[in-house]
């Protein structure tokens, strides 16, 4: 029998005790999932479980990290071409919304919601400070500037969604929808941290 500890790794951010088991239990099943990005044993690493072994590569070394970017990369060009290639109903198959019933079965699934939901709240980016009752903002710093684009980005393709495919059923809230995608972009550029040629749309 497998006995699995649970590990602390340098290419993993802090985390307590109680968040350290919430991702344990979350992801164990998943570890030795067929399919995906990783294999089981990296799976493992990741997820904070590795087996009692001491030849077994020293978790968090910078080859093991460049290895997991690179593999994740690779598997976001792939669901690019998925994207590009595969018919409605293969795309609704796999990035539908997971049903709240099916998820509370398995947690571990995910969808693109729940991705980017992950990804913007890896780490505050700014926090709020109050003066007289007042919100003061208070920007961490600048290499957490990439997650407020990000997000602007994710909000200004939807709102072009909603434009181009004519759900936005009047003038009026067509007009709405341009001005808080301008706020955002404004708000967005503000913080001075985006080079200038980021602030705008890439295409």
């Amino acid at each position: 029998m497998t006995i699995l500890h649970p590990v602390m790794a340098k290419y993993r951010r802090q985390m307590d005790k109680i968040k350290q088991k919430y991702i344990i239990d979350k992801y164990k099943k998943h570890c030795d999932a067929e399919g995906g990005t990783f294999r089981p044993d990296k799976r493992r690493k990741l997820v904070g479980l590795k087996k009692k072994n001491p030849k077994q590569i020293e978790e968090g070394t910078a080859d093991f990290w460049y290895d997991v970017r690179k593999s994740a990369k690779h598997s976001l060009t792939d669901l690019q071409l998925v994207s590009e290639v595969a018919n409605t109903e293969q795309l609704r198959e796999i990035f539908s919304i997971i049903p709240y019933g099916e998820w509370n079965k398995d947690t571990s699934k995910t969808d693109l919601v729940f991705l980017i939901r992950q990804v913007l709240g890896s780490q505050p980016w700014r926090t709020v400070r109050y003066k007289k009752g007042v919100p003061q903002p208070s920007y961490n710093s600048e290499d957490d500037s990439w997650l407020a684009f990000l997000a602007y980005q994710i909000v200004h393709e939807c709102f072009e969604f909603f434009k181009d495919h004519q759900l936005v059923t009047s003038k009026a809230h067509e007009r709405l929808i341009d001005e808080v995608d301008d706020l955002l972009n404004s708000e967005v550029g503000r913080a001075d941290w985006l080079a200038r040629n980021q602030r705008n749309v890439r295409w």
